[in-house]
């Protein structure tokens, strides 16, 4: 009877449709060789995990298995699913396909895979996946209900009658950044504590300073016209500045110029067209903040180099797989989200904030945040000190295939010269395609300038910066990312060393002369006309978080270790030894020989050693526990 028992146990516990724990057996025999792969890297809940499998014996042969098992570990360590059986096919691969849990937790899972064949011969092998909530989706269309609560709503409403209804709305705008145009600063290591924004005191290398020149700038503000008053109690006529419009209608935005009045608004007239636009309130698209950020600077593409009108339908995957169409298709605001009509984010150059919360990265790949969130080891090790941006968009101004237009960046501009013979004058540009970045360490603070500074060259690169991030190869909070690195000529005031606001209004709409425009900057800052100056060069660095294309593209080891093509690890970025080599060499042993390869020198004191880096290196790595340098 137990015989019988024990059979009949045996018999069910190996059927193909019983997932059961795998017994243990004890065996002298060679251990298999086990290889497994899962259908992808990353998974969102509810998709289906695919796991295959193959087994060799010593001599590297495919062996048919006899049986084969598989149980999936969530990122904690507990089962998610005990061990299963998986199929046999006939070319003696093994596989199994396990479906996500819709609630399944974010992070690095684990599938062991467990193959037996005859003789006694036992195999494991663990293959890790990482589970990623999945992107949040672009924000729906207001209801059926809301939108027939807009149908009478005409033209002449607006905005008091949209202010009637959303009087929290319009108070959060008007406090917003998009509105008032400046911000606190807490991460610009340049007077921190003030409020800081292109309304005041911000400059950089393109259009300089709004100083002289809200007519042209001020287009691109979230408002009907107005300057914004910077106030905590603002009037009902100060309110009805705010421009919902502009956010929350497309063809409203398009629309959209700067009228003679002054007053920004759009440029049909006809009753019907005008009536529309408040009839028909969306959600933010793409289209909405590409308006404004795609043509920041003067054109399309010019300024930040990875933001282009591109990006409002192209379905090119390979040239930015978060926000082509037949990729994520993200909508901005779902990295950039709003809380309050209050944006996350920021970026290096950028910094006056709505509030402190960033962007991460790791918040649709939580994976990825751990050393073992890559099936290979070294990416791993590069995790908490190199930026995801880093590895992942190894180019910026880049051409969609679909569009048409040239997304070349701006890599220089010169306001002594004009590209223009009648208004609208442009200062002389340099653009280039298809750009490599310029890689520094930045712990997410930064040096930047503002207008009345005392403006000093960086002995690096001889420029009067405008621009800082912050950070070194010894910084433990800074990481390794990727810049747009662009160069002006623009005006300093020789006496004070300032650099001045030129006054764009003059140069771009009226006479496109460097000289004139200088003056009257100069003038609008509360100098002397002709108060003594000069042209310097002026640079800056500008994060780089946009174009990233499929994981395929991202770079390789070789890329950054094995030339210095694209990055100087020892010349420019701190990864040079602390002495002569032969002088570090000779603190251990005696002189061995050069001609040995890096990696195998590198791997044979980290690896196999346990040197910290501080033995050959200025600087420690104290979080990977090695053995401190005496």
């Amino acid at each position: 009877m137990v015989r019988i028992r024990r059979a009949l146990f045996w018999a069910l516990a190996t059927s193909a449709s019983i997932a059961i724990l795998a017994p243990s057996v004890a065996t002298a025999a060679p251990p298999l060789s086990v290889t497994a792969k899962v259908s992808k890297s990353e998974f969102n809940p509810g998709q289906s995990v695919g796991v295959t499998g193959v087994a060799r014996n010593t001599s590297g042969a495919v062996v048919k298995p006899t049986v084969a098992y598989v149980k999936f570990l969530r990122a904690d360590g507990s089962i998610a699913r005990g061990w299963s059986r998986m199929k046999i096919l006939s070319n003696r691969t093994v596989t199994y396909s396990y479906g996500l849990p819709a609630d399944a937790v974010s992070g690095t899972w684990t599938a062991r895979v467990q193959v037996r064949a005859s003789g006694g011969r036992i195999g494991y092998v663990s293959k890790r996946f990482g589970v990623v909530a999945s992107p949040a989706p672009p924000t729906p269309d207001p209801s059926p209900a809301a939108q027939a609560a807009h149908a009478d709503l005409t033209w002449q409403d607006y905005p008091t009658a949209c202010r009637g209804c959303h009087a929290k709305q319009f108070g959060d705008v008007y406090h917003s950044l998009h509105y008032q145009w400046q911000a606190p600063a807490p991460d610009n290591v340049n007077a921190p504590g003030t409020l800081q924004g292109k309304m005041t005191n911000a400059v950089n290398s393109y259009c300089i300073n709004i100083t002289g020149d809200w007519k042209h700038c001020g287009k691109c503000h979230a408002g009907r016209g107005k300057q914004p008053v910077l106030t905590d109690t603002p009037t009902s006529e100060q309110l009805d500045n705010v421009d919902c419009l502009v956010c929350h209608n497309e063809a409203y935005a398009l629309a959209r110029v700067r009228k003679t009045d002054g007053s920004m608004g759009p440029s049909a007239t006809d009753t019907a067209t005008l009536d529309a636009y408040v009839k028909q309130i969306r959600k933010p698209t793409r289209t909405n903040c590409l308006k404004c950020h795609a043509y920041a600077g003067g054109g399309d593409s010019l300024k930040r180099g990875d933001i282009t009108w591109a990006h409002k339908a192209t379905g090119d995957r390979a040239f930015d797989v978060h926000m082509a169409t037949t990729g994520a298709n993200l909508a901005c605001q779902s990295c950039h989200t709003f809380v309050g009509h209050k944006v996350t984010g920021k970026g290096s150059d950028l910094q006056s904030t709505d509030y402190a919360s960033e962007i991460a990265c790791t918040k649709c790949h939580a994976a990825k945040a751990s050393a073992t969130g890559h099936t290979d080891p070294a990416i791993g090790r590069h995790v908490g000190r190199v930026a995801c941006q880093t590895c992942h968009i190894p180019s910026y101004a880049r051409n969609a295939s679909d569009t048409p237009a040239n997304e070349a960046t701006e890599v220089h501009r010169t306001w002594q010269s004009t590209e223009s013979t009648s208004a609208p004058f442009h200062p002389s540009i340099t653009k280039a395609n298809n750009l490599k970045p310029s890689y520094r360490w930045w712990n997410r603070k930064s040096a930047t300038y503002l207008l009345g500074d005392t403006a000093t060259v960086d002995p690096e690169t001889g420029a009067y910066p405008t621009s800082r991030p912050i950070g070194s190869v010894s910084d433990p909070k800074a990481k390794l990312y990727p810049f747009k690195y662009k160069t002006a000529e623009q005006p300093l005031r020789t006496a004070s060393s300032q650099l001045i606001a030129l006054d764009t209004w003059e140069f771009i709409w009226q006479s496109g002369n460097g000289a004139l425009a200088t003056q009257r900057g100069l003038f609008n800052m509360g100098f002397g006309a002709n108060d003594a100056y000069e042209w310097v060069k002026t640079d800056t660095y500008q994060l780089l978080n946009h174009e990233v294309p499929p994981k395929t593209s991202a770079l390789k080891c070789a890329d950054c270790h094995g030339s210095t093509a694209r990055m100087d690890l020892a010349g420019d970025l701190g990864y040079g030894l602390k002495g002569p080599r032969s002088q570090v060499c000779t603190q251990c042993h005696g002189p061995e020989d050069e001609s040995l390869s890096f990696n195998g020198v590198h791997a044979q004191h980290v690896s196999g050693e346990r040197f910290d880096c501080a033995w050959c290196h200025s600087f420690s790595r104290p979080e990977r526990g090695l053995r401190a340098a005496r």
